[in-house]
């Protein structure tokens, strides 16, 4: 699908774009499953790729990279204590677990690291720039004012009608 990008950035709509940012999306639907001749549970799903481009300024660019390893950090730290309590779980439970540690300890690992993800996650995770319609006809954009510029290019591609002039 052919469409014109605003020549501002679609994070902050204060600077000229001068790179191309990937909003990567996919759409998972159809999602099956079914039994082959063999017994076994076979999984199925189309995967359509909804990714597409926009403009951003360097600053902001910089911004969305820094997001992306933050994001990781959280992660990372977030599930690494809730797998290492439920290696010790598990091993308490088999009673290959060193002698003395209560179970509540593996517990509170675990919690511990649940909360600090979520917790964490709600902090950091903004919302995407944009994403497409299922059908991948129509764009929304989190910048309003970037929304109504992509609109003025091209109108038929979204969803609400702008009737201000956009910058």
């Amino acid at each position: 699908m052919e469409y014109q990008l605003p020549k501002i950035c679609a994070n902050c709509t204060e600077k000229p774009a001068e790179v191309r940012w990937l909003i990567d999306q996919e759409d998972h639907s159809n999602l099956g499953a079914g039994l082959t001749l063999t017994g076994r549970v076979k999984l199925t799903s189309d995967v359509r790729d909804l990714s597409f481009y926009v403009g951003v300024c360097k600053d902001c660019e910089k911004e969305l990279k820094q997001e992306g390893v933050i994001l990781w950090a959280v992660r990372g730290i977030g599930c690494t204590p809730m797998f290492l309590g439920a290696l010790g779980f598990a091993a308490a439970i088999k009673g290959t677990a060193p002698a003395g540690v209560p179970y509540l300890v593996y517990v509170v690992a675990m919690a511990g690291g649940l909360i600090f993800l979520l917790a964490g996650m709600l902090l950091v995770v903004k919302k995407d720039l944009g994403k497409r319609s299922r059908d991948g006809k129509k764009f929304t954009f989190r910048n309003k004012k970037y929304e109504a510029a992509f609109a003025k290019l091209n109108p038929n591609l979204v969803k609400r009608k702008y009737s201000e002039p956009a910058a």
